[in-house]
């Protein structure tokens, strides 16, 4: 069932909208059919695992698309995949997942303007800024600026939470 394949994985986006997740083969439905899906229940952001899946999608979802593997400049592989989406006609429309101090730079860096969600270490550790390297990143003047020029557009704080609580 499609809106249950949906529903299998979801954010929530600022406005209390339902963010769906539709990542890998789309739970066997396809990416592209969640897609549609998902504008047909008027939901206007979609949440792809990898950039690949976001420069897939990007002609054929009209919402806006987040990424939540983490942008990393130095990946040789995905950073042409992350430029070509930056400056193609829908490149608005795809936020970052940023997890690292140099995957900030990099997109400060830039002409902007970049969407981005800052993604915090849990104790889940796979990837993320800790508390201390995101307030240090926050009260960075660069950072200060780099918001002030509209060179990057913060949308928000990603955490990935763990399963199972401890006991």
């Amino acid at each position: 069932d499609v809106r249950r394949a949906i529903g299998a994985g979801t954010h929530h986006h600022a406005d209390g909208d339902l963010v769906p997740v539709a990542e890998g083969n789309g739970y066997g439905l396809g990416n592209a059919r969640l897609a549609r899906e998902a504008a047909s229940l008027g939901l206007t952001r979609l949440a792809v695992g990898t950039v690949f899946e976001a420069a897939d999608l990007v002609g054929r979802y009209d919402g806006d698309l987040l990424v939540l593997t983490p942008f990393e400049p130095s990946d040789r592989v995905a950073a042409p995949v992350w430029d070509a989406l930056a400056s193609g006609p829908n490149g608005d429309r795809v936020v970052r997942t940023i997890s690292s101090r140099e995957a900030w730079d990099s997109v400060a860096a830039g002409p902007g303007p970049a969407r981005v969600v800052l993604e915090a270490l849990t104790s889940m550790g796979r990837f993320g800024l800790t508390a201390d390297e995101l307030a240090l990143l926050l009260a960075d003047d660069a950072t200060l600026v780099a918001l002030a020029q509209d060179r990057v557009r913060l949308q928000g704080l990603a955490l990935h939470l763990p399963l199972a609580q401890p006991s």
